[in-house]
């Protein structure tokens, strides 16, 4: 669904398969799911969450975050029954999604909360240990992206304050938890293919399927195949 929001095209028509093939706009599914989610938190606690903090992958460009923003502010309107005619009110959308993070940020700003505020000492034991400030580099492996930032905290004395700020962002559109997953079913279907066929032919294999030493992509790819 976030991929499709992403899209220049996420207006635009596409046949889904659900029990029937539907032709819904490529938004409707991230839409639907922030919907579920939503009336799932009001079933399970009985009361509304008041703000809403979204964090989107590092690389995403405004145009993309501003799409994520209004299919969220969508799927609210819906969950509540709302209209959903077409033309956000910006204000609106603020005021519902207040706090928009980056996912490798986000992660930073959780574990900081965790180790730092959470944990017995508090500001003065992080001063005491970090007199210099803190460098965290953080990796967020997604299901569809890979999200890195370096992000910086410190805390001046006696200001009771931790300061964070995010010195740079990075990431990989393309590359995520599920094109490791993807590679790894892979090896074990050639395993699988392998095993069988020694068990159930006559023949000679042609050598081992998988390499001893390190080989190219190129070459690895056609053994997988073979």
């Amino acid at each position: 669904p976030k991929r499709l929001v992403a899209g220049k095209n996420w207006e635009e028509t596409q046949v889904f398969n659900a029990r029937q093939k539907v032709v819904l706009p490529r938004r409707i599914p991230a839409e639907l799911l922030v919907c579920q989610i939503r009336q799932r938190f009001r079933e399970a606690t009985s009361e509304q969450p008041e703000e809403v903090a979204l964090t989107y992958p590092t690389t995403y460009e405004p145009r993309e975050l501003n799409q994520l923003r209004e299919v969220v502010y969508r799927g609210f309107q819906r969950s509540r029954w709302y209209s959903q005619a077409h033309g956000k009110n910006e204000e609106k959308v603020k005021v519902s999604i207040p706090v928009v993070l980056d996912e490798a940020s986000a992660a930073a700003y959780f574990f900081l909360y965790q180790k730092i505020l959470e944990a017995p000492g508090g500001l003065p034991r992080f001063r005491y240990l970090y007199p210099h400030g803190l460098n965290l580099l953080l990796y967020d492996c997604g299901g569809g992206t890979t999200d890195i930032a370096l992000v910086n905290a410190h805390s001046e004395p006696g200001s009771g304050k931790l300061v964070i700020g995010v010195k740079s962002r990075s990431g990989l559109r393309g590359f995520g938890g599920d094109n490791i997953t993807e590679a790894v079913f892979r090896v074990l279907k050639a395993k699988l293919a392998l095993e069988m066929c020694r068990l159930t032919s006559s023949k000679d294999l042609a050598g081992p399927a998988f390499p001893d030493k390190p080989v190219t992509g190129a070459e690895l790819e056609k053994r997988l195949r073979a």
